[in-house]
């Protein structure tokens, strides 16, 4: 999917921002530890306005298994997540930006962190 053309959002700080994701995919998962019997997801970062999807990076799409660990956050909020248009899943917590654990390469088990992610507006 690419970017949405969507002229309100000019200069809009939240459509700026790039979040967390995982959205379910709908196929079996066969990644690193074979068949297992799970259904995998894709994660990444994502841009989004007012709960519409404008711009996706895709990490991997083929990961069964999401770990966010509470005591790896700051003590200013609790992890939260809504659900953006497509059924992308994405992750924020009030005044701390997260990212995914590796950005370069997608994996079976993927681990949501502190810190601001690397990906680029195009």
């Amino acid at each position: 999917m690419g970017s949405l053309k969507d002229k309100r959002t000019k200069g809009d700080a939240e459509s700026s921002d790039w979040w967390p994701y995982i959205q379910p995919t709908g196929e079996e998962y066969d990644g690193f530890w074979g068949k297992n019997g799970y259904e995998a997801f894709e994660y990444g970062y994502l841009r989004q306005d007012n709960g519409k999807l404008l711009e996706k990076k895709v990490i991997g799409k083929q990961s069964d298994s999401f770990i966010a660990l509470l005591n790896d956050f700051d003590a200013r909020g609790m992890l939260q997540f809504d659900i953006v248009e497509g059924m992308h899943i994405r992750f924020s917590m009030v005044g701390l930006p997260l990212k995914w654990e590796t950005e370069e390469m997608p994996l079976s088990t993927v681990r949501l962190v502190q810190g601001m992610p690397k990906v680029r507006p195009k």
